[in-house]
């Protein structure tokens, strides 16, 4: 997303990797819209398991939980009541947990973010689709005149080949969700890689 043409957006909390709460029971959803579904479903005569189980599929409050900001009372998010339950992995994912780590989920974000302000080609780069027709792998390329980002993603938790040519993967790597590449023709279990490379005004790759 952070590799592509436009604005990308950040939802709070999701550079602190905050999950959806899987532990709510029905009396906890506030969304009229769940709310009315609730007694929908219940008049009709659905058991409340199928319906929670539907609500954690499509339900928006799963992703409506206050801002986990630390591990104190209720994420640090207030000394009240809060309109939903904080989700209780607080404990573990909040900001101030992360915040100083250079290998945090928010460092990442970080990263991206000064990496789209550094280089040109994120804003004014043509947008190219890369092995449209592999099953495992998500890849399109920037260009411009000067520079160019290739970007690799692997949505799957098992290694997936990586079947561009030596070429059309070589580049500086600006970015990894490891901590190294091992191996340029595979991309490891979720693994994603932002490869860079810039041009002189001839076209020819600078060295």
């Amino acid at each position: 997303l952070h590799g592509m043409q436009g604005t990308p957006y950040i939802y709070q909390g999701e550079e602190l990797g905050m999950t959806n709460a899987e532990d709510f029971v029905l009396e906890d959803y506030q969304d009229i819209e769940i709310r009315n579904m609730i007694l929908e479903k219940r008049t009709a005569g659905m058991p409340d398991e199928e319906i929670l189980r539907r609500i954690r599929i499509k339900g928006r409050d799963n992703a409506r939980t206050p801002m986990q900001w630390n591990d104190s009372e209720n994420a640090g998010f207030t000394e009240g009541k809060p309109w939903l339950r904080v989700n209780p992995n607080y404990r573990e994912i909040n900001a101030a947990a992360q915040i100083d780590r250079t290998d945090s989920i928010f460092a990442c974000y970080r990263k991206l973010i000064r990496l789209r302000k550094h280089y040109a080609v994120f804003t004014d780069g043509n947008y190219t689709p890369l092995l449209e027709e592999d099953p495992h792998i998500f890849a399109y390329r920037r260009r411009s005149k000067s520079e160019e980002l290739t970007v690799l993603c692997n949505f799957f938790g098992e290694c997936a080949e990586n079947p561009l040519t030596e070429e059309e993967r070589d580049g500086q790597l600006l970015a990894c969700s490891y901590e190294t590449v091992e191996d340029m023709t595979m991309l490891r279990p979720y693994e994603a890689r932002m490869l860079w490379k810039k041009f002189d005004m001839t076209g020819e790759e600078e060295r």
